[in-house]
C-alpha cells in the first residue's frame, strides 16, 4: 500500500509532540491519549484503502447520519458544563460535532459537484444544507464548532467559483445582523469577547484563563523550561492545560523552539493538503482536500491564537495534540482520506452532469 510520506510525516510530528506534553503534563490521561491514536490510526489506514468514488454515492447517507447523531446529542446527552456536546456509549464519550465537521465536508463537497453554486435557487439550498446541522451544533450550545464548520463550507463554496456579488451581498448581511448575532449570544459568550478585549478588567475571574495562558506562553522564552518543569500546567494555574490550552503548556515547557517545530509541522501539512488538492482527479477530490485543509487550519490559529491573546478563547482543541479522543480520531481520519485520495489518483475523466464534475 501507498503512503504519501510528506502527509504521514508532518502528521508524525504533531502526533509526537503531543503524547511528548501528556507524558509531561497529564501523564495519567497518556494511555487514553495513545489509545485513541491507535484507534485513529486504525481508522486511517482503513480510510486510506477506500475508492473514495464509491464513497461520494453515500454523500445523502453521509449528511442523515451527521444530523441523527446531533439529535440524537441533544436528546439523549448529559448535561456537562451547560452544554450537550458528548454522547456516551459505555466506554467511550463521544463529541458528535467534531464527526459532523468532517461528514459536512464529505456532503458538500459532492453536492457541489452536482450544482451551479451562482444560481439563487441552488445557493439557498446550499445553506439550508448547511443551516440545519449548524443549527443543531448552536442548540448544544457550541458556537466554536458551528463557526468552523460555517468557516469550512464558505470556503468550499468559493473555491467552487462563486459569484463577488453573492460574496459582497452576503457579507454586507452579516455586517448587518451582527448587533442581533451579538444579542442572541449567550452571557458567558459576550464575557469571553469583553474578557478578549480587556483581560486585565478582571484578572481573577474572566481574564483569568486568558492572562495565565499568556504567562505560559512568554515564561517558555526561547528553549523553553523543559519537559515536566512547567509551573504554569503542574501547579494548575493554567486550566484546560491538556486541551483548550495544550499550546501553551507546550510553549512553557518547550519554549519558542518547541512551539515553532510545532507550526512548521502543521504549515507543511496545510501546503501538501494544498498541494495535494492542486493535482486532484476531480472537482470532488479536490473540495474534499480543500475541506480538509480548511478545519485543520482553522483549529490550529484559533487554538494557537487564544493560547496567545490574539484571538478570544473559545473550546476548540489543537488538531492531533489536545486531549479529547474523539478530535484526536477525528483529526487522523481526516489524514487518512487525504492519503487515500493522494494514492489512488488514476487520472480518470469524471462523468459530467449539467457541466460539473460528478
Amino acid at each position: 500500500m501507498k503512503y504519501d510520506w510528506q502527509l504521514l510525516t508532518s502528521t508524525g510530528i504533531c502526533l509526537v509532540m503531543g503524547v511528548l506534553i501528556h507524558y509531561s503534563i497529564s501523564p495519567g490521561n497518556l494511555d487514553s491519549h495513545l489509545l485513541y491514536g491507535v484507534i485513529g490510526i486504525g481508522l486511517a489506514m482503513l480510510l486510506s484503502r477506500l475508492d473514495f468514488y464509491v464513497l461520494r454515492g453515500f454523500s445523502r447517507h453521509i449528511y442523515v447520519i451527521g444530523l441523527v447523531l446531533l439529535l440524537a446529542t441533544l436528546a439523549l446527552a448529559a448535561v456537562t458544563r451547560g452544554s450537550r456536546r458528548w454522547l456516551d456509549i459505555g466506554f467511550f464519550r463521544f463529541q458528535t460535532s467534531e464527526l459532523v465537521k468532517l461528514l459536512m465536508i464529505l456532503t458538500l463537497s459532492q453536492w457541489l459537484t452536482l450544482i451551479q453554486v451562482n444560481n439563487l435557487k441552488r445557493l439557498i439550498q446550499t445553506m439550508v444544507i448547511v443551516g440545519i446541522p449548524v443549527g443543531l451544533i448552536l442548540f448544544q450550545p457550541d458556537l466554536g464548532t458551528s463557526i468552523i464548520i460555517v468557516f469550512i463550507c464558505m470556503i468550499l463554496i468559493f473555491i467552487n467559483g462563486l459569484s463577488w456579488k453573492y460574496i459582497i451581498f452576503f457579507a454586507s448581511l452579516a455586517i448587518i445582523l451582527s448587533p442581533v448575532m451579538w444579542l442572541n449570544l449567550k452571557p458567558y459568550q459576550q464575557d469571553r469577547i469583553h474578557t478578549f478585549l480587556n483581560p486585565s478588567a478582571d484578572p481573577l475571574g474572566k481574564g483569568y484563563n486568558s492572562i495565565q495562558s499568556q504567562i505560559a506562553v512568554g515564561s517558555g522564552q526561547i528553549l523553553g523550561r523543559g519537559l515536566g518543569h512547567g509551573t504554569q500546567s503542574k501547579l494548575r494555574f493554567l486550566p484546560e492545560s491538556n486541551t483548550d490550552f495544550v499550546f501553551a503548556s507546550l510553549a512553557e515547557e518547550l519554549g519558542m523552539v518547541g512551539s515553532l517545530i510545532l507550526l512548521l509541522a502543521f504549515a507543511w501539512l496545510i501546503i501538501r493538503l494544498l498541494v495535494l488538492s492542486q493535482k486532484a482527479d476531480s472537482e470532488y477530490e479536490k473540495l474534499v482536500l480543500v475541506g480538509i485543509t480548511a478545519m485543520i487550519l482553522s483549529q490550529v490559529v484559533i487554538n494557537a491564537g487564544m493560547n496567545m491573546g490574539i484571538l478570544p478563547v473559545t473550546g476548540i482543541t489543537l488538531p492531533f495534540v489536545s486531549a479529547g479522543g474523539t478530535s484526536l480520531i477525528v483529526s487522523l481520519m481526516s489524514v487518512g482520506i487525504a492519503n487515500g485520495i493522494a494514492k489512488n489518483k488514476k487520472n480518470r475523466p469524471g462523468i459530467e452532469i449539467n457541466g460539473k464534475d460528478k
